[in-house]
């Protein structure tokens, strides 16, 4: 199951070339926010005027608040596989799904976490997922290096304290990626090989709910792009 979820999630990062700061970050309408708490409830617009802060809050933060604080706020999210939640094996949530279901497995919170971080400026090349093992079950998380192959913070919904690559003994790493890249890595979050990915295509209905979730909340938002939720510009 989770071997093919990763994949297909590599996919939808990399179906795309990488553009750094491609959202201006202006504040969503009230007019989104009330479309929200009247079509799911008041708590996923507290949820989303929330987000909203922390990402606007890019410019007076460092970036080691910004992983701080995103991971605390996606770290809220109960966990529950795909079977129980969708009924179905694979499911891969976008973005503004696990906002307002704000229930998922370990790999939609860490493409969560990910997207985020990404539209608030943080560059591609410090960031990875990194398909793993923990209690010898797969497991995804979010890896923020400070400069390349440096000792990483580790994004984790299971331990949700930020701590060192070196501090996380019961994480295997196997393998990391992020939008443009995939490596082999080490048990110590080191990088190995490296290559770019190739065959580069959506899943067709991923791609459909990706579309149908912009187009939706931008109509709600004088039509202006509503980060982090336009994952495919990433």
């Amino acid at each position: 199951m989770y071997r093919t979820s990763l994949i297909s999630i590599l996919l939808l990062l990399c179906s795309t070339p990488v553009i750094v700061n491609a959202f201006i970050h202006t504040p969503w309408s009230e007019e989104l926010y009330q479309y929200l708490a009247e079509t799911y409830d008041d708590d996923v617009e507290k949820r989303a005027r929330y987000l909203q802060e922390v990402i606007l809050d890019d410019e007076t933060v460092t970036e080691q608040q910004m992983i701080h604080d995103v991971n605390n706020f996606f770290n809220q999210v109960q966990w529950v596989s795909d079977s129980l939640h969708w009924g179905e094996k694979d499911y891969w949530q976008t973005p503004l799904e696990t906002l307002i279901e704000f229930k998922g497995d370990c790999e939609d919170i860490a493409i969560a976490k990910y997207t985020t971080l990404r539209v608030m400026g943080i560059p591609d090349r410090k960031l990875s997922l990194v398909y793993s093992y923990t209690g010898g079950a797969a497991h995804m998380v979010l890896a923020y290096y400070e400069s390349f192959d440096s000792n990483p913070y580790v994004l984790d919904s299971l331990n949700k304290n930020l701590l060192r690559g070196d501090e996380r003994e019961d994480i295997v790493p196997v393998y990391e990626f992020n939008s443009t890249t995939v490596w082999l890595t080490d048990k110590h979050f080191h990088k190995l090989g490296k290559g770019i990915p190739e065959h580069l295509a959506l899943v067709d209905e991923l791609k459909i709910r990706l579309a149908n979730n912009r187009h939706i909340l931008q109509s709600h938002n004088d039509g202006l792009p509503v980060v982090p939720f336009s994952i495919e510009t990433l």
